[in-house]
């Protein structure tokens, strides 16, 4: 190709790179910043979607594959509403109560570990300290430059916690303490990274571990009451329609 065309091809690109940074500014930075404002309306970074808080503080983030979450609702709440309707209603008043409560307990399990923050990696703010939520390394927190006018004193902070135990993650450009592993489907790096569930929409980690754990308790002791229940009925001859 002349020079001519291949300029031209350039600012092309240049041009397509600028609308898509207007249209989407978190996509020019690959460093997420633990922004203590809190937003009231959906806020994408990497490949999640903050739909309303602050990263800081608390907020109800989805990841990727949030579809797969949606279909985990319905998965949940069409049988438990089949069985509370047709099956525990004709029954003594408890066993309606125990699936009530089953599938109520289970769904707020569900719905902390899709829309918990599961211990996203933030790169902290000049003069920041670390997050309460975060695992402490050190007994003592690394004094951290007060002055990001300049790269030295961005650098200088990294080598500190570098120093500390923590390494730096080649794709968020984010040190991360010890056991943070990078989620690939999130794009973001999460402390003590379990693995990545689609049913739940995004990665389980530190911060939702316990959620996810009580989801699946919750879940198979929901299951086993209804099969057994409904076996009790089907035995005694009743219908379940």
């Amino acid at each position: 190709r002349s020079g001519a065309g291949v300029a031209a091809g350039a600012m092309d690109i240049n041009k397509c790179l600028c609308r898509v940074a207007k249209e989407f500014p978190e996509a020019r930075q690959r460093c997420i910043y633990d922004d203590e404002k809190p937003v009231l309306y959906p806020h994408r970074f990497a490949n999640m979607v903050l739909l309303m808080g602050s990263r800081r503080s608390g907020a109800c983030i989805v990841g990727p594959d949030w579809f797969c979450m949606l279909v985990t609702y319905v998965l949940i709440l069409v049988p438990s509403s089949f069985f509370l309707i047709n099956v525990a209603s004709r029954m003594h008043v408890i066993v309606l109560v125990i699936g009530l409560l089953g599938a109520s307990l289970t769904v707020w399990a569900f719905t902390m570990t899709a829309c918990a923050d599961p211990g996203i990696v933030y790169r902290r703010r000049a003069g920041q300290r670390a997050s309460h939520r975060s695992r402490a390394v050190s007994p003592e927190e690394p004094q951290l430059s007060t002055d990001y006018s300049s790269r030295t004193s961005m650098r200088r902070d990294d080598d500190e916690l570098l120093r500390l135990g923590y390494t730096m993650c080649s794709i968020c450009e984010v040190p991360r303490p010890p056991g943070a592993q990078h989620c690939y489907d999130c794009d973001v790096c999460v402390e003590d990274l379990d693995h990545h569930c689609p049913w739940s929409g995004k990665c389980i980690g530190r911060r939702n571990l316990v959620y996810f754990r009580a989801f699946l308790a919750l879940l198979t002791f929901h299951i086993v009451f209804v099969i057994c229940v409904t076996g009790v009925q089907l035995a005694n001859g009743e219908p379940v329609t």
